[in-house]
């Protein structure tokens, strides 16, 4: 089994160029809680794929995961599509990964989650046709051996920054 978990990014300011654009204080505090409910519900990633731009580097920064995992950033995930996002989690090899944590930008966040998730429970999947807020969280379990093989998988969680202790 195989577990993905797609995150956007936490809250962002304004006024420098897209790419520079780093976390508000509320948005470190979001970070943080998301942070604490890994640990705490034992989902720490093996492997983080992360986007390049400075709001995705302080969110992972501000998770504080414990364990030590593996991160790639990469550009694909800054301007990226669904497509793309796919290519890159189904590229990871015959590593012992059970957990990928990506950490990107809407839309194309929200997106992978609406195409990944085709089952789970009405609500969450309903929620998620919404789209992500900033610090959404989505996870989504496969019955996959090898990442090259994830296509269809159930949605067991979605948090938004609300259902995370502390996070406002």
């Amino acid at each position: 089994m195989k577990t993905l978990l797609l995150l956007r990014h936490a809250k962002a300011g304004l006024g420098a160029p897209d790419r520079d654009r780093g976390l508000t204080g509320r948005g470190q505090r979001q970070s943080a809680a998301t942070g604490r409910y890994l640990a705490a519900e034992d989902l720490l990633p093996d492997l983080v794929l992360c986007s390049d731009a400075r709001r995705t580097r302080e969110t992972l920064n501000g998770l504080a995961l414990g364990g030590s995992p593996t991160v790639r950033f990469t550009p694909d995930l800054y301007d990226g599509d669904v497509p793309g996002l796919l290519a890159l989690v189904r590229s990871v090899g015959p590593l012992a990964v059970s957990r990928i944590l990506v950490i990107g930008h809407n839309p194309t966040i929200s997106e992978a989650g609406r195409f990944l998730a085709r089952e789970g429970k009405a609500a969450a999947l309903s929620r998620l046709g919404l789209g992500m807020p900033t610090s959404g969280l989505a996870v989504l379990k496969f019955d996959a051996v090898e990442w090259s093989g994830i296509a269809a998988g159930t949605l067991t969680r979605l948090l938004r920054p609300a259902d995370y202790p502390e996070a406002g």
